[in-house]
C-alpha cells in the first residue's frame, strides 16, 4: 500500500521501542543516512489544528512542518498561523528540524530561565547560531528577517555547508537600511 501526503512521514524506532520523526524526509521519498542497524516506521503523523482548515492554503505546510515536529503549534489545539515568529522559536525551530541536536545550556542567556525554548536557545548559542543582544537572547521579540537570515546562515555554517554565494542587495530599494553586522548573511540569502 503506498501512503503519499504532507503528514506521512519515516519514524526512527530505538532499542525500547520509542519512536523519533525522522525529519529531514521529505514528501514522496525518505533518503536518510543509517549507520549500524535501525528500524524504520512509515506513519501518517497528521496533526490537527483549530485554527488550520484543510481548505487553508498553508494547510499542506503546516501538516508538513508539524508532522515532522519541527513546529509544534501554540497549545490547546491552535497553530496560530497569523502570528509572527520570535526569536525563541526560530531558535526552537532549527533545534527541533536538527537530527543530532543535544540541548544546550538552558542558562546561556539570563533572559531565557525557564522559558520553553531554552534549552534550544543554549544548543543555537553552542553552536554560535545565536550571540544574543546586549539584553540577552530576546527570544520573546519578534524576529527581524535580516535576523532570520543571520540565524540561518549561521545554522548552514555550523552543518558545514558552503556559503560562499553571494548575491549584490543593491537592486533593492532598502539596501542601504541593512545593518552592517547582518550585510553578509543577507547578500548569502
Amino acid at each position: 500500500m503506498s501512503q503519499s501526503g504532507p503528514g506521512i512521514i519515516a519514524e526512527e524506532k530505538d532499542a525500547n521501542g520509542n519512536l523519533t520523526p525522522v525529519r529531514d524526509c521529505y514528501e514522496g521519498s525518505v533518503i536518510l543516512p543509517v549507520y549500524g542497524s535501525c528500524e524504520i516506521v512509515i506513519v501518517d503523523n497528521t496533526k490537527t489544528f483549530r485554527d488550520v482548515s484543510a481548505n487553508s492554503w498553508y494547510y499542506d505546510n503546516v501538516t508538513f512542518v508539524t508532522a515532522r515536529e519541527i513546529f509544534n503549534g501554540t497549545g490547546d489545539g491552535m497553530f496560530d498561523p497569523d502570528a509572527s515568529m520570535t526569536r525563541g522559536m526560530l531558535a526552537q525551530a532549527l533545534y527541533n528540524f536538527d537530527r543530532n541536536a543535544k540541548p544546550g545550556n538552558a542558562d546561556t542567556f539570563a533572559d531565557t530561565a525557564g522559558k520553553w525554548y531554552a534549552d534550544a536557545a543554549g544548543w543555537a548559542s553552542a553552536l554560535g547560531i545565536v550571540t544574543g543582544t546586549d539584553k540577552g537572547l530576546e527570544g520573546d521579540a519578534l524576529v527581524t528577517r535580516e535576523q532570520v537570515a543571520v540565524m540561518l546562515y549561521r545554522y548552514a555554517k555550523a552543518l558545514g555547508y558552503d556559503v560562499s554565494a553571494r548575491a549584490n542587495l543593491a537592486g533593492f530599494s532598502d539596501a542601504d537600511g541593512v545593518s552592517a553586522w547582518a550585510s553578509e548573511a543577507m547578500e548569502w540569502a
